[in-house]
């Protein structure tokens, strides 16, 4: 059974990320609020795993993006670094007709041409560090 309209799940992290650790309380706060703000229908976060690089509960979402209308990540940084990598898992999400959002960039990727932004931002991110 399809969720209501504007169904969105949200991403958490359970293992620092960007060189910082959220509590999961705080990061489904974030996520909670941006979805009210939005008028999206909030569906409870799925936490990924501690393990370093992994991303198993995101592929999940990927998989799930076929029934619901959006991601909700806490930040663009819990993606993979990878950048092969988390275009192919984005760009399957987006083929779903599924919206990401990214809570504290304030950043919405709707087609694919928006990957673009949010490679940009982490490759600098990543040359800063």
């Amino acid at each position: 059974m399809k969720p209501p309209k504007d169904s969105c799940r949200g991403y958490i992290s359970s293992r620092p990320f960007a060189g910082f650790w959220v509590p999961q309380h705080i990061q489904n706060i974030v996520i909670r609020n941006y979805c009210n703000n939005n008028n999206l229908h909030y569906l409870l976060s799925s936490a990924e795993y501690s393990i370093k690089d992994s991303y198993i509960v995101l592929k999940d979402l990927v998989s799930e993006s076929k029934i619901i209308d959006g991601i909700v990540f806490y930040s663009l940084h819990q993606l993979p670094s990878e950048q092969s990598y988390r275009n192919e898992l984005l760009k399957e999400i987006l083929l779903n007709q599924c919206v990401i959002y990214f809570c504290v960039e304030d950043k919405v990727v709707k087609k694919e041409e928006d990957l673009k932004s949010i490679n940009t931002i982490l490759n600098v991110h990543r040359v800063m560090s």
